[in-house]
């Protein structure tokens, strides 16, 4: 969240293309546009740039968004019910606020996985090199014991440990070897790791003596286990599916069947369009509940097994297993995040980017009215909250920054979820959940991802942890995003109680996975070197120090085909040359598939191609661009 330089006039001349908003789909617009030697004018009501997917890089302007987001006199936001709670002792403000500096806190945790079209587009334009990657290590599910009688019935629970690390092991086993990648996503890291003479720390099993851990080059799957509880993570390993001893013969046979048919899904004929995951294992591959369950969680789906269709959940699978093995240097991971802010980060580099190409950005600019030009047939004019007037072509914005008179947005606003929110600093490093898997791993992951369960709905509660590493908290601090979709629309009267039980969950799950964790790092499960140490970081005891909750509004993810179709909410009608994007999807995945589409189509628009003719052209930079963008980077 950076913020805006005092407001100058604008160039009083004509634009081609008008976009409000900074949103990391209107900045890759701009961005794309720009380099196709468009005039773009990108605005944005907002005194920072991303929009609804900002990151803050100071705890002050997380106060400041907050009061925005409660005031009844704030322009329309995609947020509500606003809260921060802080520890005093660690914040306070005697000191000139230098506490509350080092941190940066993102509204739109993504991860991104390797076979993702929107690195693919990166790639295709030169751009992977712009940001700073960090891997994205273990995926661990967080269960409840069950009872005795419960463990007789056979219904798998057993077999929950292993079920992520024998079917990401099998999937590495059938995907295609050889592939060629660019090992340039983490910035040198590795090399100047080997030069230094340091290595990653190889990784352990919680309880295993670190010292004869280390002499196994690939170490089973940690479980971060009570009498009754058990955090689970699910590694990729190398294992033959038909080796595994952890596995009933039926369950070890019913899983590798799914593998193949996940590799081959696409061709086949596909199920009814309402079947459910749930539905569709408990039948076709009849699994227990807890298997389905691990399943599930490796979509990133914020609904419940029972409630998500398996339209979204099949492709989701099939790239999160493609993508195993392929990022250099960390090959149990199969997806990236974005440091220094994520989306946020990312919002901000298009939109400089596009300043480069040409074009102007200004913030602290909403857009009060928009009427055909009275002067000038076929352009749009818009009167900006400055009592400017500007003229253009085309007219681009988010739902929440085209006012609700402008054509195309009759009911955008419609249809709409509501998801709970929090993002919470851990006075620890939880480094037990952030270890590389393998001891030849160079690079340690950035972060890793939980699921818990909430128990009354089994709705999946889907927590982002971040390391230090990121650049966004201290060191010896870590982040963790949480995020749970309500079933209650927004068409419905707001009901706070339905958010204060939202936030309890969250609440609930962050402190379950700090719970195993201390278990975790209890005397009994260190070393005896750990055990002597009184500065180790695993001797203390992770808490939380800071947290925010909101509310967000928007689209749950849905599938390619369906957002891009006529009547999506996500993409409104261009004949009047007035568009509407969305937000990005309430979705801890970024699916650069639909991110990358949309633009691409509003683009082609835009510059009257057809359908698919802007894809080989789309974010290509000409020579005296690359040489303006060389000298801003200090090449």
């Amino acid at each position: 969240m950076s913020p805006s330089a005092p407001v100058e006039p604008l160039p009083n001349e004509p634009w081609d293309v008008l976009i409000f908003g900074t949103g990391l789909k209107q900045s890759l617009l701009a961005c794309a546009l720009s380099r196709a030697n468009k005039k773009v004018l990108q605005l944005d009501h907002n005194s920072y740039y991303g929009s609804s997917e900002t990151c803050f890089a100071h705890l002050l302007e997380c106060d400041e968004w907050v009061s925005q987001v409660n005031s009844s006199s704030s322009p329309p936001l995609p947020f509500s019910h606003a809260r921060i709670w802080r520890d005093e002792s660690h914040f306070p403000t005697s000191d000139g606020y230098k506490a509350w500096r080092g941190y940066t806190l993102t509204l739109a945790p993504n991860v991104v996985y390797w076979h993702d079209r929107f690195l693919e587009v990166l790639r295709n334009a030169e751009m992977t090199g712009v940001f700073v990657w960090q891997a994205v290590g273990a995926w661990w599910v967080y269960e409840e014991e069950r009872r005795e009688e419960e463990k007789r019935e056979g219904d798998g629970s057993s077999e929950a440990a292993v079920l992520g690390e024998v079917m990401a092991g099998a999937a590495v086993k059938i995907a295609k070897a050889g592939m060629k990648v660019k090992a340039g996503w983490n910035k040198g890291r590795a090399k100047k790791m080997v030069e230094e003479g340091g290595s990653a720390a190889p990784w352990t099993q919680v309880g295993v003596n670190s010292t004869a851990a280390s002499s196994t080059t690939e170490m089973a799957p940690a479980s971060i286990a009570a009498s009754t509880t058990t955090l689970r993570t699910k590694p990729p390993a190398h294992e033959d599916i038909a080796w595994d001893p952890s596995l009933t013969d039926t369950h070890r046979t019913t899983l590798a069947s799914f593998l193949r048919y996940l590799q081959s899904h696409s061709t086949t004929t596909p199920p009814p369009p309402s079947t459910t995951l749930y539905g569709f294992l408990a039948t076709a591959f009849p699994l227990p509940p807890r298997l389905i369950s691990h399943i599930h969680a490796l979509t990133l789906l914020p609904t419940s097994p029972s409630e998500t269709l398996l339209s979204l959940a099949l492709p989701r699978l099939s790239t999160h297993f493609s993508s195993l093995g392929k990022i250099p240097d960390a090959r149990s991971a199969s997806a990236l995040l974005i440091s220094y802010g994520g989306a946020g980060e990312m919002c901000q580099v298009f939109s400089r980017a596009a300043a480069v190409a040409g074009a102007v950005n200004a913030l602290a600019r909403g857009v009060t009215s928009l009427s055909p030009s009275p002067t000038e047939e076929g352009k749009w004019e818009a009167t900006l909250s400055t009592n400017e007037k500007v003229t253009a072509s085309w007219v681009v914005g988010g739902r929440w920054d085209l006012p609700s008179s402008a054509p195309s947005m009759d009911n955008v606003r419609s249809g709409m979820k509501k998801m709970a929110r929090g993002i919470y600093i851990i006075d620890h490093p939880l480094e037990v959940l952030l270890n590389p898997k393998y001891a030849d791993e160079r690079i340690t992951p950035g972060g890793c991802v939980l699921t818990v369960f909430e128990e009354k709905n089994g709705m999946p509660v889907y927590i982002l942890a971040k390391a230090s590493s990121p650049g966004e908290c201290p060191t010896g601090k870590s982040l963790l995003y949480a995020g749970m979709l309500l079933s209650q629309e927004t068409e419905v009267e707001e009901r706070s109680e339905e958010i204060e039980k939202a936030y309890l969950v969250l609440d609930n799950s962050v402190k379950k996975v700090l719970d195993r964790v201390s278990a975790a790092q209890s005397p009994s499960s260190l070393s005896p070197t750990e055990q002597q140490s009184e500065i180790h970081p695993s001797n203390l005891i992770p808490g939380i120090i800071y947290k925010l909750l909101y509310t967000q509004y928007g689209h749950p993810p849905t599938s390619p085909s369906t957002t891009m179709s006529s009547t999506s909410p996500t993409f409104s009608d261009s004949s009047n040359n007035v568009i509407t994007i969305s937000d990005l999807p309430l979705d801890l995945s970024l699916q650069g598939e639909i991110l990358i589409e949309e633009v691409l189509r509003v683009y082609e628009n835009i510059l009257g191609l057809g359908r698919g003719e802007g894809v080989e052209g789309f974010l290509m930079v000409g020579e005296e661009a690359r040489r303006l963008m060389r000298e801003m980077e200090g090449e």
